[in-house]
């Protein structure tokens, strides 16, 4: 049994390291987020609008530093270590990100800047929104937060002008039936002819987004995305 565990680790550590030969690093990465156990940080919300570049003559930038760092980058075993300015960050390769842990901080770098929802479509129509969502993620001022370990539901039945919302948590669910109509691409909301306080924006990436004035000069934003129906199921 000792042999065969010996065995399979030295295989998988041989795969690890043909996908480091395989994998091409090279190429512009952006700072998507930072992440702990609890939150998921928008960087742009902050301000830290990076972008590394690792060139193929083992060379690397850091942009959107109030000085930019130079240095360079190498790949030992599984991981890929950039230094910048003497500063080593060790990243890994995880479902096409590199991902570094910088003291309990997760930054996460993308081949694609971070656009969660893609772009708004001015000219969305009412077949863009029919259909079921399911709240994914809450913006506040910045701060991300996914909902699927909150316990906290909030879901949009759409179907030809009339909808149904339902929110609470897992254990009570409330329900609430409206009209739906789309204005200049957005989707609003009525009860009784009154405004609900609800619009919806379709988005490029089959997202819908939520957006509420806070009152304070920002903004909150809940995330919406299509459920199929094996997830309905």
């Amino acid at each position: 049994m000792k042999k065969l565990i010996a065995w399979t680790l030295a295989l998988l550590m041989c795969l690890a390291l043909a996908l480091a030969e395989t994998t091409d690093f090279t190429g512009v990465w952006y700072l998507n987020e930072m992440a702990t156990s609890m939150t998921v940080i928008a960087p742009a919300s902050t301000g830290m609008n990076w972008v590394m570049t690792l060139n193929a003559d083992g060379t690397a930038a850091l942009d959107g530093l109030e000085s930019p760092g130079a240095g360079t980058w190498a790949v030992e075993e599984d991981k890929i270590v950039v230094t910048l300015d003497g500063e080593p960050m060790v990243f890994t390769l995880e479902d096409g990100c590199l991902v570094a842990d910088n003291n309990g901080m997760m930054m996460i770098f993308g081949r694609e800047t971070n656009n969660i929802a893609g772009d708004a479509k001015a000219d969305a129509a009412m077949e863009d929104y029919n259909g079921l969502w399911n709240a994914f993620m809450l913006d506040e001022r910045g701060l991300r937060m996914p909902l699927k370990d909150t316990g906290i539901v909030m879901q949009i039945a759409v179907n030809n002008g009339k909808a149904v919302v339902t929110e609470g948590s897992v254990e009570e669910m409330v329900s609430a039936e409206a009209d739906a109509a789309v204005e200049n691409g957005l989707l609003r909301l009525t009860s009784g002819g009154a405004d609900t306080g609800f619009a919806l924006q379709y988005h490029s990436r089959d997202v819908l987004v939520m957006t509420q004035d806070m009152g304070d000069g920002t903004s909150m934003s809940v995330y919406f995305e299509r459920m199929t129906e094996d997830a309905e199921n």
